[in-house]
């Protein structure tokens, strides 16, 4: 099948766009073949292709570059189509056609609408009036802000969103189908927004495009804080883009590159629920941007509310997500200042949420207060009750009926589905399975009935109001990669430091490997998934160098690596901690694990005693772990080098050619096989 890398080919700024050839099976070398029409010129507007590319052996994909021509005679957007054809040793299936539009960046100037861009004048209205006029231009496709300061200071009332009721700018009000958009900033340019303390996006765009590219832009929210959020609200809702997805469209790429988004609440949020999107964009990228909040969540009373909210949140409408050399900075060097950093929160994460694959590389993340990198795994996420239920009997006939929320999501007769009951301070977290027997999309009614799967809650018992429903499907999404990467959770003077922090947090099947992760309570996590097809299956955790917090900074249990993903793997590794007091260097919890050839390493020796809650382990086996197989692991240091995750319990486990140096018990004989 065929997809496009890069569905843009920009003769102004000469990057190439490109087709993506990519096979469902098979590992042999295969030629595969070709045909191009559309109504850009090859060997003028491009260069020429071949009409064969070869799949080397083992790749799953070969890209086919689209590169522009300096004399390109296109005088706004042209296009090349790719038809795949049947071959030697391959047929086409899924996708056999592409396009991929060679364009000219042609602008608009916003101060031919009245801009100043002085920083004193209010531009609302200006600035708006030139993204209408782009939305409706036939001539132009861009929108460039020449160098200063556009100042924001006027909001709309929007409910499009559901952090706040409030905007300042809007694009994509027109359907502009087809078209290829930018936006554009001169060195020093800068959208400055003067609203606050009322939470409101700065720009909110609707997808009604191919695509759309920020070159060299600049969004930026004043240092007055936030108004407060209730206890348990995300402190978000002054986002630099909030992004709505209006329709079932399919979106060809969404582009950052070169930006910087300065104090905003977060920088980019979607509004694309509903199983039936997922995948709905098929590309947005990150690329050389700065993401800075220097005062924190900029919140009054953040620590009330839930964290200090996300830089960058991302639902499953996203297919590809792409992030390289940018800088996330969750705060300052210094928040001691109460009047622009009431309460020192911090930012909770520079990307959080779900899209179908994650790929994080080369970039540094400083000073983020929760989960530093975050990829849910929520890809099968369909909908939530909007009531409160009673599990049914365990009979197979007995219906329960619900509403549920306004999502795009399509429930079918015999669906298996998810309904999870969320942990509360007296139960644990359960996953129902239940069957689907009938869905009315008009009132949103949804019946379903109980077949007795073993692990559901008690018939009788309540699940409560909002419990998300999954679809109950074992197909994966694809591996994920974090690649490289600086993260760094030490906290600057005046932050609030109580939070339970995390480098990197997956629920997902992802390539963890070679990033530098330091001053975090656990470096690497992936959590527990109480699903029949657990989505983090294989996580791989690999070379990295982790050094987490000092155990004496915080009340918390240090753990370098902590996972619970079914058959994983996590091997070379380098875990240090500051001193070896109540820490874990490696603790793996879900079944099949194997953890081989790391090093874990106390920095102080700090000996307690083996049944002390302050002891240290290097690799531990979870409580709820089986058959976990320890090989050619190093630990200094240590009360225990290898063994059970806590004192005296028997957790089956194989331990082999462990090397210990300066622990005192360097293989735990509890639960060891052999």
């Amino acid at each position: 099948s065929v997809e496009a890398e890069d569905a843009v080919a920009n003769v102004t700024r000469l990057e190439a766009g490109g087709f993506k050839i990519v096979r469902a099976g098979g590992l042999e070398e295969v030629t595969i073949s070709y045909s191009i029409n559309g109504s850009a010129i090859a060997g003028i507007d491009y260069a020429a292709l071949s009409g064969s590319v070869v799949l080397p052996f083992a790749e799953k994909s070969v890209v086919i570059p689209v590169i522009p021509l300096t004399g390109s005679t296109v005088s706004l957007s042209a296009s090349v189509g790719l038809t795949l054809h049947n071959g030697s040793g391959y047929t086409t299936a899924g996708q056999s056609t592409q396009q991929v539009n060679v364009v000219k960046e042609v602008a608009l100037d916003v101060k031919d609408y009245g801009a100043l861009g002085d920083g004193v004048s209010d531009d609302t209205v200006a600035v708006q009036a030139a993204l209408d006029a782009l939305e409706v231009s036939t001539t132009h496709n861009t929108l460039h802000f020449p160098h200063g300061t556009y100042r924001l200071n006027q909001t709309e009332w929007d409910t499009n969103t559901v952090t706040t009721n409030y905007r300042i700018l809007s694009f994509g009000n027109t359907d502009m189908a087809g078209r290829d958009l930018f936006l554009t900033g001169a060195t020093g340019s800068v959208l400055y927004s003067t609203v606050s303390p009322v939470r409101a996006h700065m720009l909110m765009v609707f997808t009604r495009f191919r695509s759309l590219s920020c070159y060299n832009m600049s969004w930026e929210k004043d240092s007055v804080p936030l108004s407060e959020k209730p206890a348990g609200v995300e402190p978000s809702g002054a986002d630099g883009i909030a992004v709505v997805a209006p329709d079932m469209r399919v979106v060809e790429q969404i582009k950052i590159q070169s930006c910087k988004f300065t104090n905003c609440h977060g920088a980019m949020m979607m509004t694309a629920n509903g199983f039936d999107r997922r995948g709905h964009l098929l590309k947005l990228e990150f690329y050389d941007s700065v993401f800075a909040n220097p005062y924190g969540a900029n919140t009054v009373n953040s620590r009330a509310a839930y964290g200090g909210g996300q830089q960058i949140y991302l639902s499953p409408w996203v297919k590809r997500a792409i992030f390289k050399r940018n800088i996330f900075e969750g705060g300052g060097e210094d928040l001691t200042d109460q009047t622009t950093s009431p309460g020192g929160r911090l930012k909770d994460a520079a990307v959080f949420g779900s899209p179908l694959q994650m790929i994080f590389m080369e970039n540094t993340v400083l000073r983020m207060g929760v989960e530093a990198v975050l990829h849910a795994g929520a890809v099968n996420w369909m909908s939530q009750i909007e009531t409160g239920i009673t599990v049914p009997v365990a009979d197979g006939v007995t219906a329960v009926t619900v509403e549920i929320g306004d999502y795009l999501s399509s429930f079918t007769v015999g669906q298996s589905i998810l309904i999870i009951k969320p942990t509360t301070p007296t139960t644990h977290r359960v996953v129902n399975v239940f069957r689907v027997t009938s869905y009315d999309p008009a009132s949103r009614m949804l019946s379903f009935v109980n077949d007795g799967e073993a692990g559901n809650s008690s018939p009788g018992s309540t699940i409560p109001r909002h419990a998300t429903i999954l679809l109950n499907n074992a197909k994966s999404a694809p591996k994920s990669l974090i690649l490289n990467n600086v993260i760094d959770g030490t906290f600057p003077p005046g932050a609030d430091s109580t939070a339970y922090s995390i480098g990197v947090m997956m629920k997902t099947n992802a390539l963890v490997q070679n990033n530098f992760i330091r001053g975090f309570v656990v470096g690497v996590m992936s959590y527990e998934e109480k699903i029949p097809y657990p989505s983090g299956r294989g996580l791989t955790i690999d070379s990295n160098t982790i050094v987490t917090k000092d155990p004496f900074l915080t009340s918390s249990t240090i753990i370098g690596v902590r996972s619970w993903a079914p058959e994983q793997f996590i091997t070379n590794n380098t875990v240090i901690t500051p001193r070896g007091y109540r820490f874990v260097g490696i603790d793996a919890h879900g079944p099949g694990a194997l953890i081989a050839n790391n090093h874990v390493i106390a920095q102080i020796i700090h000996r307690t005693s083996y049944t002390s809650f302050g002891r240290s382990l290097g690799i531990g086996a979870g409580n709820t772990s089986s058959g976990v197989e320890m090989i050619d692991n190093h630990t200094y240091g240590m009360e225990v080098g290898a063994g059970p995750f806590s004192a005296n319990q028997i957790i089956p486990h194989r331990v082999v050619n462990h090397y210990s140096v300066n622990d005192v018990l360097p293989i735990d004989p509890r639960g060891v096989i052999e």
